[in-house]
This record gives C-alpha cells, structure tokens and sequence, in this order.
C-alpha cells in the first residue's frame, strides 16, 4: 500500500518554488540527449527510458534499462543498472546493479548482483554482493559489507569494519551507533 502511495501521490508533490520550466510530469527517453526533455529538469511522475535516461533529480516512478538522476523518490525499476547519484528514498530494483551516492538511503535495493550505498543504508540490501558505509537495517546476500551496522547481515561472507565481531559467516548481528 505504501509503494502504491508514493507511485501515485509523491508526483504531485512539486515545490512551489522550482520555475514551471525546470520540471516536467513525463519524461521519455531513448538514450541521453534524445529525451523528451534535457537533463536539468526535475521529473515529477513518470519517466521511461528505453536504453538510458538521465534527468537531475526524479520523484515517482522511473522505469528503464539504464537509469540514473541526482535525489530520487518512489520506484526505481532498471532491467540493468539504477543510478541515483544524491539521496534516495523508495524501492530500487535492478536486473544488475543499483547505485545511491547521496547522502542516504531510506527504503530498498534488491538486484540480481550488487548494491552499493556510499551514505547511510537505512532499510534493506538484497543481492549477491551488498556494500553500504553504515546500515541501520538488513543486508541479505553472498557478501555483505559495511563500515557500521546496527542490523543484520545474512549471507556466506559478513563483514562489519568498525563491528564488535568484524566478521562472519551465515549470520552477524551488531548494534554498534
């Protein structure tokens, strides 16, 4: 129900001050610059991209091959690779590979490979290698790695850097803050 809240409301939740101009309910892309519109305008609803498509920030639901936008809200869905390169809150998924380089990351990354969060993880990881800087959550996968947790990791490797048990197989728990 949730998912099904920030897919459909989340979009018309455009700031009073962004200028008419600079965002947009639709984006369709081939692959950047062939895009309905360029890539410094914000996406309030929908984007598709067929093989890449690429916008500042993208708040709704955003399907695609290669997808990739600054701050991200609502549902990623990539048959390849998600890239959201500020802070993320909602589902991403990926056939491969999904990406948060912002400073956090609220909700879910599930891909058949990896995931990897260079801020904060709060929520779940889910794929066959799973790297954050700190997780306050869960990290399911073959490897799991992370600097800090206070969560659980569940997989063959299990690595918390800065944990009371630094490593770990099948299981590791930590509560470090």
């Amino acid at each position: 129900m949730t998912v099904l809240f920030i897919a459909l409301f989340l979009p018309f939740h455009a700031k009073a001050e962004e200028p008419v101009e600079k965002w947009t309910p639709l984006q369709v892309s081939i692959w950047e610059p062939y895009q309905l519109f360029g890539k410094d305008r914000d996406v309030y609803g929908l984007r598709v991209n067929a093989l890449y498509g690429k916008n500042r920030n993208v708040f709704g639901l955003d399907i695609g091959t290669l997808n990739e936008s600054g701050d991200t809200a609502g549902i990623q869905i990539g048959l390849l690779v998600n890239a959201a390169k500020g802070s993320f809150t909602g589902i991403q998924a990926a056939g491969a590979f999904n990406y948060m380089g912002g400073e956090g990351l609220w909700g879910i990354q599930a891909s058949l490979l990896g995931n990897y969060s260079e801020g904060d993880l709060n929520g779940l990881q889910g794929g066959m290698v799973n790297v954050a800087e700190r997780v306050r959550g869960v990290q399911i996968g073959l490897i799991n790695y992370c600097q800090k947790m206070s969560g659980l990791q569940i997989g063959l490797v299990n690595i918390v850097k800065e944990g009371w048990l630094p490593y770990s197989t099948v299981l590791n728990v930590s509560l470090s803050r």
